[in-house]
């Protein structure tokens, strides 16, 4: 359902053309007695007089269904109440229907009601398409495009444009083009090529004959609105269609812009999905983490590399044991020493070994029995249990099953040597 909202100054001239014997027209509703334009005329002059002030006293609304869809006459009854509560109307006003035969209702009435009161309608085009979508959806009729809808490139042609072009086809002669059209090309064509800058996009207009002109307000130099010429005709660029605005034609060179400066400076190619057989590295708390192949050709496994595999022994915790398959580049275990097996964690603390004498831990090395490590000429007997730290020497702290003295480690006290 389209239509639009206009306003008159006199009843007679509409009703003449509204009830026009050639037009086939029918009185189908309303609120008033006549039944002709000379004496529904005098009906609305009464209410006129009630307000002298008002210059266009004349409502007219047209409304049209799609072609080929037709509705009864009280439906259509029903839908002018409901677009007068949409339109905010007040039903105490004189109005009249008239139907013409091809499927389109004309709604005459008056912006002044019987009190007197004036109906000023601001933004009025804007509310009679949001009352017709409503109108549409009430009253079960074809959803046709609001106003965000259709094609915002779309040329706006008059009616007249419109019967010419068809007359001059079906003549056979070759149709002048609207200068609307002849703008609004051009406008695609240097849109494509521009780079985006609004100075770049008028000098490549003006080379393809079309010249633009900015509506500015003298005393702030306010930039309202864009108008276009070809040959001398100068077109409001919403008139040529509302993709061609100021406020549009702003978005589309901004955009266009983007697009410019991507072509010229290319993004680098995204980086190389994870599952490929190529290193990565990827945060760990511990450490950082290598994807690639281990030592035994697992390919895209994870090899811990974090620092917690390389922490040197805690006294009196369990030793800490490196992966069987990489030292990660710590000296190999000697052949005499097997790898213990994997630590468990203990649930209770393991108390400190009882003191040993020293007296009976320093004898001779000649006669030391098996099982017996040196620490310079220290001899210490291993009699712990499996899993359990090796007792400590009173008065040598630090003293760890090693093989090399570590740099902390204190002499022996002179009277523990030979």
């Amino acid at each position: 359902m389209k239509g639009k909202v206009i306003r008159g100054k006199g009843f007679r001239g509409c009703l003449n053309y509204l009830l026009a014997q050639f037009k086939q027209a029918r009185i189908i509703g309303g609120n008033m007695c006549g039944r002709t334009a000379r004496a529904l005329a005098r009906e609305f002059g009464h209410v006129r007089r009630l307000r002298p002030d008002c210059e266009k006293p004349v409502l007219h609304v047209p409304l049209r269904l799609p072609k080929g869809e037709d509705i009864a006459d009280e439906l259509w009854r029903q839908i002018t109440i409901r677009y007068f509560e949409l339109m905010r109307l007040s039903s105490d006003r004189p109005y009249v229907i008239v139907k013409h035969p091809d499927e389109h209702t004309h709604i005459l009435t008056s912006r002044i009601s019987l009190a007197g009161e004036l109906w000023h309608g601001k933004w009025e085009g804007l509310e009679h398409i949001a009352a017709t979508q409503t109108l549409e959806r009430e009253f079960g009729q074809t959803i046709t495009p609001g106003l965000t809808g259709g094609n915002p490139k779309k040329v706006r042609l008059t009616s007249g444009q419109l019967a010419k072009y068809a007359r001059e086809m079906a003549e056979g002669k070759d149709p002048e083009i609207p200068a609307k059209i002849q703008i609004a090309e051009r406008i695609e064509l240097v849109m494509a090529e521009c780079d985006g800058s609004f100075a770049d996009f008028e000098q490549r207009l003006k080379k393809r004959g079309v010249n633009l002109e900015l509506n500015r307000a003298k005393t702030t130099s306010h930039v309202s609105g864009v108008s276009f010429e070809w040959q001398g005709v100068a077109i409001g660029g919403s008139d040529v269609a509302r993709a061609y605005s100021w406020k549009n034609l702003n978005k589309q060179l901004t955009k266009r812009k983007e697009k410019y400066e991507q072509q010229r400076h290319p993004q680098p190619n995204a980086p190389t999905s994870p599952g490929t057989n190529q290193e990565r590295t990827t945060a760990n708390p511990a450490g950082p983490t290598t994807r690639g192949t281990d030592a035994s050709g697992t390919q895209n496994r994870d090899v811990d590399i974090g620092v917690q595999s390389i922490l040197a022994p805690i006294p009196g915790t369990a030793t800490p044991v490196a992966d069987a398959n990489a030292n990660h580049g710590h000296p190999a275990r000697p052949a005499d020493r097997p790898a213990p097996g994997p630590a468990t964690p203990l649930e209770h603390p393991v108390p400190p070994a009882s003191p040993v004498a020293t007296d009976q831990l320093a004898i001779d090395r000649a006669g030391e029995p098996a099982g017996r490590e040196h620490q310079g000429d220290l001899c210490l007997v291993e009699e712990t249990c499996p899993g359990e730290p090796a007792p400590v020497a009173p008065g040598l702290p630090g003293l760890n099953h090693s093989d090399t003295p570590g740099p902390d480690l204190e002499p022996p006290p002179p009277e523990l040597t030979r």
